[in-house]
């Protein structure tokens, strides 16, 4: 368990608190990039405290196509590190997408391997064997994956064909890739740097929220919790003057009445991960505090749908040129 303040300067797209280098939060912030880090926060920057727990288990030709894909024109996917649990579950996912086709993937310490050796639940994927990425062949490829370790990916993305559509999972110089607040960048982007589990349970209750300033940022609490499929960020949250729970709630409620994938639950119902489990969904709600003036707002969402592969899909549909729901209409699992 660990406390941290940020402030100012860059962050990387992966697990921890963060936010991408334009400031989401209307500021630039300083991001924590594991759970147990504590910094200082610089003079005259707001303080955001944040404690995080978590449990683990877990140069070739190109053929073009044009961003607005046709309704029945197949994609051609690579996955680099495809043995990884974030690629595995994109290949889960893409097993029920009606255009992505996998054509390339990628493992070094597995290269030459069928995939469904290294992972038997889905050996009934018709899929290419796994290969060094030195050895991948990108000329029939229109998109890419990139489910690599953080810290190994810059290079062999400024390898990769130009032409090529890239959502990379650990990027830290790219478009930022919360789908529901930065859409219009993310449509026009080649790379993008898709959220991990901890920014996108964060930042997709608290961005709106900060935008109308409706919560102050001078004292902002986060207590995150991952572990097997499951993330739960409970914020606590100092009000701005006059503003009430119920003003939170309806300002969230009118945010993202539109949106598939993040829904507002009603009343005094508590979002459980339970209920998101093998979902590209993010259930929230408003608390009032026993603090007057304060409110209390749990998220939760599948760290490996939500928070990793399913947001990776959504992002590249939508720089594809395709319904954003295309293949990630899967209903939560239960029991």
């Amino acid at each position: 368990m660990g406390s941290t303040a940020l402030g100012g300067g860059a962050a990387p797209a992966h697990a921890g608190v963060l936010v991408p280098k334009s400031g989401i939060f209307g500021l630039n912030l300083k991001a924590c990039s594991g759970s147990m880090l504590k910094t200082t926060s610089k003079v005259g920057c707001p303080l955001l405290r944040v404690r995080a727990s978590v449990t683990s288990s877990p140069q070739k030709q190109y053929s073009s196509k044009t961003a607005d894909t046709e309704s029945d024109e197949e994609v051609h996917i690579a996955v680099l590190g495809a043995s990884g649990y974030t690629g595995a579950e994109i290949v889960r996912l893409l097993a029920n997408h009606p255009q992505f086709r996998i054509k390339v993937m990628t493992a070094d310490r597995k290269a030459g391997e069928q995939f469904g050796s290294v992972f038997p639940h889905l050996i009934t994927q018709d899929l290419p064997n796994l290969v060094a990425i030195k050895d991948a062949d990108f000329s029939n490829v229109d998109a890419v994956f990139c489910c690599l370790p953080h810290g190994t990916t810059q290079e062999i993305i400024k390898s990769l064909p130009k032409q090529l559509k890239i959502v990379d999972l650990s990027a830290q110089e790219a478009v930022y890739g919360l789908t529901e607040i930065l859409r219009d960048e993310i449509r026009n982007a080649r790379l993008v740097a898709n959220p991990g589990c901890y920014p996108t349970s964060i930042q997709l209750p608290l961005v709106p929220l900060i935008k109308a300033k409706l919560i102050k940022l001078s004292n902002i609490i986060i207590d995150a919790k991952s572990g097997k499929r499951g993330m739960q960020s409970t914020m606590f949250v100092e009000m701005a003057s006059g503003v009430t729970v119920n003003d939170l709630y309806r300002h969230l409620k009118s945010t993202y009445e539109g949106e598939e994938f993040v829904k507002l639950l009603h009343g005094s119902s508590v979002p459980h991960t339970r209920h998101v489990v093998g979902s590209n969904y993010c259930f929230m709600n408003v608390f009032e505090d026993r603090i007057p003036g304060r409110a209390i707002i749990i998220s939760v969402i599948d760290n490996l749908v939500k928070g990793a592969s399913g947001h990776a899909v959504q992002n590249l549909n939508l720089m594809m040129g395709l319904p954003e729901n295309t293949g990630l209409q899967y209903q939560p699992l239960f029991p």
